[in-house]
């Protein structure tokens, strides 16, 4: 829950005048403050507060006191307004709710100087400020300003400030605002770009239609002026009756009213001011659950509101807002039609029928006369009735068993030209006429049925021509029903016909029926109509019937159309049943149109046409299923790539024109806040600029309509827009748009656009014979100033057929399931047969058969499951597989390591089980609140596309203490710095179940914002002296679209696929893949873990396992073969494991080697060593060269080779150092030997005699015995 803005309330006393200081202190405390804005129908704004705070809070006193309270809010001049106190109401639950008004009529109190007289005629800001220099005690510090630049009169006395300010304001269409320090009237609301509609912005917005107040005719009643000038109260001239331009299409019968003007062109401009001829509409919107765009909404905004049902868009008001002063955010707001009167000095009174009768009734019987002596007016008392003879156009007022009428003199007659009770006379008259057609409805509807099953559409293939003259038969039985009962409908709605005929010069009945007979043809048709309204299921019905009976033939055709008002679907139905003497074709048409609660209506359209004769049967079936964007059907944009455009395709510059042209897609504010491109026409030298869309086809001699919407920048001078057409014959020319000079329409000429929001533009032309192709031009022509460049934006262009502009909707071919229609239409006996059952919880199942095979496919939009099954005559294949989208929170289920969820914030948050979730086998999360304060945990950050949908949902469940669950997206622009640049709140203090695990979920959109995290607030303690407050949460989910799908870890799908010579079965979960591929000559495992677990396994033919699959292996399984030391390592071997072989290695290490004999070779030097007999022998080659045996008792060397010879007792060191030592210094011819250490005794001092050779250098023997101690 977000921190809100404690301190921008403070209380001052009753007296205060300066309000620049906190006062008596600020209501940091305070629980909440709402501030109600309505629009009155005199142009007034009221301003309610509403403010609850603790009733022991340290202000809670001044709050029972008609103190004042500066409120800060974020939409006025200087960010506050003044409330004065007016009532509180203390109550149980340990609140105070404080009451307050605007405090703006303490000035309004304030009188004039100069007596309360006061006239001048003048600007309004004129007006406005002169005012305030006359009244009494002004304050000074009070500034009073307007930037409404209109004149207006107004009278000269008022009693009050107050009632001046009111005069001025019911003079022109402007509002006051005040703050302690600016009066200010400025121009009433804002005109607001989005529409806002009863079939997309669903969640939220309810939008309602009232047909109370429709009136569609109307007499006026000409004010007479007296000699000084003044109206008179007495005298009137009648006028001619007025009826409304474009009558509301489902109040057929006359609603009248007579009314008073000032001047006849004020009576015929009524209708198109007011619109009074259609309902009224009405809106209340939930900020929280709409866009931005209807979220910064201001008192008097203008809102365009389109209720698709009636098919009817107004320009609706804001009349009422409720203001979070908290969070200064609009928290709801109503639209609605304000009767505002912008005429200067004149003034209409609208009068009802009794109000006029009353009056009437008053002056018994007395005539005014008019004008011109032609006409009077007859008021007549209870009993008395009108004169039979009269002048036309004479008006007469009688009362007639209570009701009162209103008649006018008509072609010698007085004709009724309104009663308080006509209609609801005309539809009971209607509703008892219509009963005895039920039977031709009936009729009709029975041929309905049997015509919209596509079983027996697909069953009549096998029937013979016996049964098409039996459903001959059947057709003639039921035209002759249809014909008998349209014939007793006729007889029963005379009486109502006649009724309505005197009503109206026009025949417009509610119901009607017409049978024509023309006996030179020998044809009897007859058509019924009939329209029901039921408004407790809100739905309207419209059945037709046409029979047909020729002498060779029958015609029968149904017509059904059903309107829902409650779910908003439109279902069309319509049967053609032909029989003639040798031939049956029967033909079903379906229109549906469903707009439920989905962002877009969905229209399919399906006809089944069968043919028999006796010797051939044709079918034909075709459907066509595309998204639109408005619920206007039968005319098409006509015009390509018109909105959310990602490219120029279909539009160009034209070849001429200013060279610095440039066309180019760009974003503006003032459309959807910048996110959606329009196209930006540019130049920069105030020469003219041209754009054109691509040639289309249209038809000769037929109504089009034109629409755009878009605006400029201020430099632009005008724009020109030409529909430029031709024949089939005229050459397109090089660039393509040549076009004939007599089929140029002008259809906007020199027309400027806002500079400060988007505008749309309508024309409609009418194609001239001949003319089959055209494009659209647009034509700036050029800038003000050559310096600066002129800018044109253009978006939403449409081109349809038809003389009336609709609600703009896109090209089929520019929505995303258009479906192109060269191939809508398949051929029942050639290609194949498709039919869909859906269940709307969720669960649909489509079959498709063909003449290749037969598939069969199973959604669970619940559950997240898919399955289906393709069957062929060389294939069979079955998928199952997951709707779930993936999830963009990391470790959202069964988590194990809060450290290891990489999210942002886990300060509060632990990992548990409950048995409310997955029965405690599973782990969640939990936040635990020991006090009032919120706690919060924080996702990971997470990317998103702009201004596309995403769905937030999670699992969960609280103890009894947990005062309720938030959850935000914070989102953030790539790049920036902050935590989040902005936030939306998506679930605000939710209570959670103490004893159940619930699904929540909330949809929001990314806007302008790449990436965000999601923050989930647990609330606190509701009681802070009981349990600790505890949140559990499972398997919060960010997913991709407007529908929560269950969460999964991982998308598994599985897949089996039998061929005739292989079969596949495959598992897939991620990038993890398992399969089994069978063919006639192998078999493929592919898995990322292999287990066999069986008592026995065997392998036949020649095993293998390849080395680069083994990762380890056992040596004890090794009996047999060759080991290659330099590939192996062996540590502590046991050599009794040894016991043939050879053994060869760079090194052995070891203390002990045990053997009868031991030899070792050089093999690059021929040297070998061997151990053997107790002796130790060197050999070169077979040449014993030296040797060391117990025989001798020491050591022989022959002809060793070395450098320096010691002989020593120990070591080389120290006092034991080398006893005799022959340097290598020493020579044959100057032989040298040294004596070192301490002498030794008892050595033998005889001539040493070599043992055969002389002693020579580094060659040398040498034998000494060593005598034995006595």
């Amino acid at each position: 829950m977000m921190t809100k803005q404690a301190g921008n309330i403070a209380v001052y006393p009753a007296t205060a005048h300066d309000f620049y200081n906190q006062g008596l202190g600020v209501l940091r405390d305070v629980i909440s403050s709402v501030t109600t804005e309505k629009a009155q129908d005199n142009g007034d704004v009221t301003y309610e507060l509403e403010l609850t705070y603790p009733i022991d809070g340290y202000l809670a006193a001044e709050l029972r006191k008609p103190s004042l309270l500066k409120v800060a809010t974020g939409d006025t001049q200087d960010g506050y307004q003044i409330f004065e106190l007016y009532d509180y109401l203390d109550d149980d639950a340990g609140t105070i709710t404080a009451y307050g008004r605007i405090m703006p009529h303490r000035i309004y109190s304030m009188t004039f100087d100069n007596g309360g007289h006061f006239e001048v005629t003048d600007t309004v800001d004129h007006l406005v400020k002169s005012g305030a220099k006359l009244v009494t005690d002004f304050p000074g510090y009070i500034n009073v300003q307007s930037d409404i630049d209109a004149r207006a009169t107004i009278k000269g006395d008022f009693a009050t400030f107050g009632a001046y300010l009111t005069a001025i304001i019911n003079a022109v269409d402007g509002q006051v605002m005040y703050t302690p320090t600016t009066w200010q009237l400025t121009v009433r609301g804002r005109e607001r770009v989005p529409v806002l509609r009863d079939d997309k912005n669903t969640a939220g917005v309810q939008i309602k239609a009232s047909f109370d107040e429709i009136v569609n005719r109307i007499v006026p009643l000409i004010r007479v002026r007296n000699a000084d000038g003044s109206y008179s109260d007495e005298a009137s001239t009648l006028g001619k009756p007025i009826v409304a331009p474009s009558p509301f299409q489902y109040v057929n019968y006359w609603r009248g009213q007579v009314m008073k003007f000032d001047s006849p062109d004020q009576a015929a401009g009524y209708f198109s001011k007011t619109g009074i001829n259609l309902p009224k509409l009405t809106a209340d919107v939930k900020t929280v659950m709409v866009g931005d765009e209807f979220s910064d909404v201001h008192l008097f905004d203008q809102i365009r509101v389109y209720n698709h049902r009636l098919n009817l868009l107004k320009t609706l008001q804001v009349i009422e807002r409720k203001y979070d002063n908290l969070t200064n955010e609009v928290v709801s707001y109503s639209l609605g039609e304000i009767e505002t009167t912008i005429l200067g000095s004149q003034s209409s009174t609208i009068a009802s029928v009794s109000e006029q009768v009353e009056k009437a009734l008053a002056k018994a019987g007395v005539a005014m006369a008019t004008a011109d002596g032609k006409n009077q007016t007859y008021y007549m008392q209870p009993g008395q009735t009108l004169p039979e003879q009269a002048k036309e156009g004479d008006l007469g007022y009688e009362t007639i068993d209570g009701l009162t009428y209103v008649k006018i003199y008509h072609n010698g007659k007085w004709e009724d030209l309104v009663n308080e009770n006509t209609g609801k006379q005309i539809q009971e008259q209607v509703a008892d006429a219509l009963v005895d057609v039920a039977a031709a409805e009936q009729a009709a509807n029975d041929a309905v049925a049997k015509a919209s099953s596509s079983t027996q559409l697909a069953s009549m293939s096998n029937q013979t021509a016996q049964v098409a003259k039996s459903a001959a038969d059947s057709a003639n039985a039921l035209a002759t029903q249809a014909v008998s009962a349209a014939s007793d409908a006729k007889t029963a709605l005379a009486t109502a016909n006649s009724a309505l005929e005197t009503a109206t010069d026009q025949k417009t009945t509610v119901a009607t029926l017409v049978t024509k007979t023309d006996d030179l043809a020998g044809t009897i048709a007859t058509l019924a109509t009939k329209t029901d309204i039921n408004k407790l299921s809100g739905e309207v019905t419209a059945a037709q019937t046409l029979a047909q009976q020729t002498a060779d033939g029958l015609q029968l055709k149904a017509d059904q159309s059903v309107v829902n008002t409650i779910n908003g679907s439109v279902n069309q139905l319509r049967a053609d049943l032909k029989v003639a003497n040798d031939r049956l074709s029967l033909t079903m048409t379906k229109n549906d149109v469903t707009g439920l609660l989905t962002p877009y209506a969905t229209q399919s359209w399906t006809q089944g046409q069968i043919t028999a004769t006796a010797s051939q049967f044709n079918a034909q079936f075709s459907s066509i299923s595309g998204k639109v964007d408005a619920l206007k059907f039968g005319n098409r944009n006509l015009l390509l790539n018109t909105s959310n455009m990602n490219n120029l395709a279909h539009w160009t510059r034209t070849s001429w024109g200013s060279a610095t042209t440039i066309v180019k897609l760009s974003t503006h504010p003032f459309y959807h806040n910048g996110r959606d491109n329009l196209i930006k026409l540019t130049t920069t030298d105030s020469w003219d600029g041209h754009l054109r869309s691509d040639v289309v086809a249209v038809k000769p001699d037929t109504d089009y309509n034109f629409q755009f919407l878009g605006f400029h920048n201020y430099n632009v001078k005008s724009i020109t827009i030409y529909f430029l057409g031709r024949t089939d014959a005229t050459s397109p020319g090089d660039a393509g748009d040549n076009y004939d000079r007599d089929k140029i329409h002008l259809l906007m000429n020199a027309i400027t656009l806002s500079t400060s929001g988007t505008k749309r533009a309508t024309a409609t032309f009418h194609t001239n014979p001949g003319e089959t192709l055209g494009y659209i031009r647009f034509d700036m022509n050029g800038g003000y100033n050559a310096t600066d460049p002129a800018d044109m934006y253009m978006v939403e262009a449409e081109l349809a057929e038809g003389p009336t502009v609709p609600v703009y909707s896109p090209a089929p071919e520019d929505s995303a399931d258009y479906a192109d229609a060269k191939v809508a239409s398949l051929k029942v006996t050639v290609d194949g047969i498709q039919s869909t059952v859906a269940n709307y919880q969720g669960q649909t199942t489509t079959a498709l058969q063909t003449l290749q095979g037969f598939q069969t496919t199973a959604t669970d939009r619940i559950n997240g499951l898919k399955l289906q099954q393709t069957q062929l005559a060389s294939q069979w294949t079955s998928v199952v597989g997951g709707l779930s989208n993936p999830n963009l929170i990391l470790n959202s289920m069964y988590p194990e390591d809060v450290s290891k969820l990489g999210w942002i914030d886990t300060g509060y948050l632990n990992i548990t089980s409950h048995a409310f979730y997955a029965g405690g086998g599973q782990t969640l999360f939990s936040i635990k609140s020991t006090d009032a304060r919120e706690r919060t945990v924080s996702t990971n950050r997470f990317k998103v596309t702009r201004n596309t949908a995403y769905t937030v949902s999670l699992k969960a469940f609280a103890n009894w203490n947990m005062a309720g669950l938030d959850i935000f997206v914070m989102m953030r622009k790539r790049g920036s710095a902050k935590d989040y640049d902005t936030f939306q709140l998506l679930i605000n203090n939710q209570k959670l179940s103490p004893s159940e695990t619930l699904s929540y979920s909330a949809i929001f959109n990314s806007g302008d914002y790449d990436e965000g995290f999601i923050r989930i607030d647990n609330n606190g303690m509701v009681d802070t002296s009981g349990d600790a407050a505890y949140l559990f949460f499972a398997e919060p989910k960010v997913e991709l679209g407007s529908m929560a799908t269950p969460d999964v870890q991982s998308g598994t799908d599985s897949q089996i696929t039998q061929l005739q010579d292989a079969i596949n079965l495959r598992v897939s979960k991620g990038d993890v893949l398992s399969q089994i591929n069978l063919e006639a000559n192998r078999a493929l495992i592919q898995s990322g873990k292999l287990v066999l677990d069986a008592p026995t396994v065997v392998f036949t033919g020649n095993a293998f396992i390849p080395s680069a699959a083994i990762a380890s292996l056992s040596a004890d399984k090794i009996t047999t073969g060759t080991l290659n030391a330099a590939n192996i390592n062996v540590i502590n071997l046991n050599g009794n494991s040894i016991v043939s072989g050879t053994l060869s290695g760079s090194k052995i290490s070891g203390d002990t080697i045990t053997g009868t004999a031991y030899e070792t070779t050089d093999n690059q030097y021929g040297y070998k060593i061997r151990l053997k007999g107790g002796a130790m022998e060197l050999y070169k080659g077979p040449q014993l060269v030296s040797g060391i045996n117990q025989n001798n008792a020491g050591s022989v060397f022959n002809n060793f080779v070395g450098n320096d010879f010691s002989l020593a007792q120990t070591d080389n060191s120290g006092a034991n150092g080398p006893v005799i030592r022959i340097p290598k210094t020493s020579t044959v011819a100057n032989p040298q030997y040294q004596f070192y250490g301490r002498l030794m005794t008892h050595i033998w001092t005889g001539t040493a005699k070599p043992f055969g050779y002389p002693i020579r250098q580094r060659l040398f023997s040498v034998a000494m015995m060593v005598s034995k101690t006595p």
